[in-house]
C-alpha cells in the first residue's frame, strides 16, 4: 500500500518538474523573439 503511495508521490512530482520546465521553456522563447 505505502509504496503505491510513493510511486503516485513521485510520479506527480515528475510530472510538476515537466510542467515547470515547459512554463520556463515558453517564457524563454518569449524572450527569444523580443530580443531577435
Amino acid at each position: 500500500m505505502l509504496t503505491i503511495t510513493k510511486t503516485a508521490l513521485v510520479s506527480k512530482l515528475n510530472q510538476l518538474q515537466l510542467l515547470k520546465l515547459e512554463e520556463e521553456r515558453k517564457a524563454n522563447e518569449e524572450k527569444n523573439k523580443k530580443i531577435n
